[in-house]
């Protein structure tokens, strides 16, 4: 899974957290990545089950959250080829996530 950087931070950027829950009310929310970096791999997934993910941005002002976007696992609990773009308006944040 990959991201790119933020089009116009909100301030210093200090790093990154990607989120991760099962898309089913009730559901806890995890962080699978802490980091400076731009991408991270994301295992240990159950098949055929349905996750969302997003990326938070810390910045030295606060953190900026992007929405959610949902992937569905296959039998071997890896996923197909999908890409995401998604522009998160209030902090100006172009994120672009992929999955094999």
């Amino acid at each position: 899974m990959a991201w790119l950087v933020p089009v116009l931070p909100n301030g210093i950027l200090l790093g990154y957290q990607l989120h991760q829950r099962e898309a089913k009310p009730g559901s806890s929310e995890r962080i699978v990545y802490r980091g400076i970096g731009f991408s991270t791999r994301v295992i240990g997934l159950s098949p055929y089950t349905t996750y969302e993910f997003r990326v938070s941005a810390n910045t030295s002002v606060g953190p900026g959250y992007g929405p959610y976007s949902r992937v569905t696992t296959l039998e071997d609990g890896k996923c197909t080829y999908e890409v995401y773009i998604i522009l998160d308006k209030m902090f100006g944040t172009l994120y672009k996530f992929w999955f094999k």
